[in-house]
């Protein structure tokens, strides 16, 4: 069964070149309503953000030229290049994509395999990994490994936040399915978004049962931090966020946006990312 889904996307980019700064809203073409949580990155950079619940984003610094163009994306949606040469406001209309519905199988020669806790099982918050950029957007992840001949069905997700310097944050999770040992595959696997908020330290759980993944083979899992609100009383040198993190668990991959390429950190007693998920396996 498929489902089709026929909107369309606008983007509406005031550009101010004189300050070094682009602003703008995204706003669904039919409805009019701000589009949150689309990933905005400056072609052939490290430099990125992502819209905010209202629609609205801007990008600052020196790092933007006359002749540079944007990279608008959302899973939702096809990527496309949007040039930033001209002042006033322009309209972006972003094609949908057709996205099918996976296919269940239900089969007796299936055989179920109990729950249980695959990824990083023992990670502590005298171990933490930052962010490696202050660009919403940017993206932090664990490599996870699926025994032969087996299924993982994804149930829950699992991470722990040691430090959160700000009000609160919002994550979007992501999963990327692996091609090969050394190449992760650029689409994102999710089938639909899943965002989580964050208001407190400690740990965080996410139910992934409605989100219908399941992986036959290694693939990634990533925390991509896409907003956040400024606690006044945390100074600016502490607004970070710190994951638990734990020994014998690595490497970590990152990366600054979502067109930029991965980047696999390795680092000594082969730290990892705390990232856990339970799976329920068949084979």
């Amino acid at each position: 069964m498929s489902i089709k889904h026929t909107l369309l996307l606008t983007c509406n980019l005031v550009v101010v070149l004189a300050a070094a700064q682009i602003k703008g809203i995204c706003i669904d073409a039919y409805s009019k309503e701000p589009i949150p949580y689309v990933n905005i990155s400056l072609k052939d950079s490290d430099y990125g953000t992502v819209t905010n619940l209202k629609g609205i984003f801007s990008l600052n610094g020196q790092k933007i030229k006359k002749t540079d163009s944007l990279i608008v994306s959302h899973l939702n949606y096809k990527t496309q290049r949007v040039g930033v040469q001209n002042n006033g406001l322009e309209t972006i209309e972003l094609i949908p994509k057709e996205r099918m519905l996976k296919e269940v199988i239900v089969s007796n020669k299936l055989k179920a395999i109990v729950e249980k806790i695959v990824g990083t099982k023992n990670a502590t918050k005298k171990v933490t990994l930052s962010f490696v950029s202050d660009n919403l957007g940017t993206e932090v992840g664990k490599l996870i490994e699926v025994e032969k001949n087996q299924t993982f069905e994804l149930k829950k997700l699992f991470f722990n936040v040691a430090r959160l310097g700000f009000k609160e944050a919002t994550f979007r999770i992501n999963f990327y399915q692996l091609e090969n040992q050394n190449l992760i595959n650029k689409n994102n696997s999710n089938t639909k978004e899943i965002i989580t908020k964050v208001t407190k330290e400690g740990p965080v759980e996410i139910d992934l049962d409605d989100a219908y993944l399941s992986f036959k083979s290694d693939f990634l899992v990533t925390i991509e931090w896409i907003d956040y609100m400024i606690d006044t009383d945390i100074a600016i040198d502490n607004r970070k966020i710190f994951i638990a993190s734990a020994k014998r668990s690595g490497p970590f991959i990152v990366r600054p946006t979502v067109n930029s390429p991965w980047n696999t950190v390795k680092v000594k007693f082969n730290f990892g990312l705390g990232i856990s998920l339970l799976v329920a396996g068949y084979e």
